[in-house]
């Protein structure tokens, strides 16, 4: 009786294991697929982590899971050295990661992401990687997103309408929609394959970079919080910052902008006092032949070279 009770308690408590274990894998919040560079796969892995709590990571490679202990003013380096040449699956656990930074690895590559449980995520970092999609659509909470340098074709930040800094550049986006993002104030999507931009509802926008080499035209009249911008490498041929009475630096070189255009671009310039406002002109068709007093008597420095 005693043998067939040890029996039964076995496998109730191997049920029960299994049990905890799937349900232990169904609350995995992030999931990161990790590509592991040949000649580097030594080096280690490492994210970083902020939030309340606890969070349980499992490094795909058969080790005991690692248990950390987060903090909420300072990010939590997480990190894991693999000893074989195997691609991996990592699963982060927690209820309250608020923030992941998985960009600053150059030798283990993400070519996979999942954040979409994580509702709890205000910043995420996963800059310098080989994404080819990102879904955020579930992560609303977004205030922070950088994102650049991947190989995204398409991206929705339409729910995210929390967000004030989005990066994007260095991509292969052909279209990007922020008429959502009201809250914006910071916003690179440079070096992508974007026709256009509309920018007409980020109105507390105080610096926009968007240098694309397909960009022919840009209407940034209802920014008037700008204080930064940069059009560099852009086949514009006209830019009026008249209503843009903030801006402190303006990065207009390799434009299309011919002599009587860059002097209607100074006359629209404005004179407020502000000290170190400076224009950068160089590489455009009329740079040699344009008026630069223009807008020096406005007291802007006017950068040709």
């Amino acid at each position: 009786m005693k043998t067939l009770k040890c029996i039964l308690a076995g496998i109730l408590l191997l049920a029960a294991f299994s049990s905890c274990k799937k349900d232990n894998e169904d609350q995995a919040i992030m999931t990161m697929t990790v590509t592991v560079d040949y000649e580097t796969y030594e080096r280690p892995m490492f994210f970083y982590l902020k939030g309340a709590g606890t969070a349980v990571i499992d490094w795909g490679d058969g080790s005991p899971f690692d248990t950390i202990t987060l903090s909420t003013t300072e990010n939590i380096r997480c990190q894991r050295s693999y000893s074989n040449l195997i691609d991996r699956e990592i699963k982060i656990y927690g209820n309250d990661i608020q923030s992941l930074d998985c960009s600053q690895n150059s030798f283990n590559i993400l070519t996979g992401l999942d954040v979409s449980k994580n509702s709890a995520l205000t910043s995420l970092n996963c800059a310098n990687n080989r994404l080819m999609n990102l879904d955020v659509s579930r992560n609303t909470a977004l205030t922070y997103l950088y994102c650049s340098y991947n190989r995204l074709t398409g991206l929705d930040v339409s729910r995210n309408t929390a967000l004030t800094s989005l990066g994007c550049a260095n991509n292969r986006l052909t279209g990007l929609d922020v008429s959502k993002n009201t809250a914006l104030t910071y916003l690179s999507c440079d070096d992508n394959q974007l026709t256009g931009l509309d920018v007409s509802k980020n109105t507390a926008l105080t610096l926009l970079s968007c240098d694309s080499k397909l960009l022919t035209g840009l209407d940034v009249s209802k920014n008037t919080a700008l204080e930064f911008l940069s059009t560099m490498d852009s086949p514009l041929e006209r830019l009026d910052v008249s209503k843009n009475t903030a801006l402190k630096i303006l990065w207009c070189t390799r434009n299309q902008l011919s002599a009587a255009a860059l002097d209607a671009l100074f006359s629209t310039l404005h004179s407020n006092t502000f000290l170190g406002k400076i224009i950068h002109v160089s590489g455009n068709p009329g740079t040699d032949a344009c008026n630069p007093s223009i807008a020096t008597e406005k007291g802007w420095i006017v950068e040709t070279e």
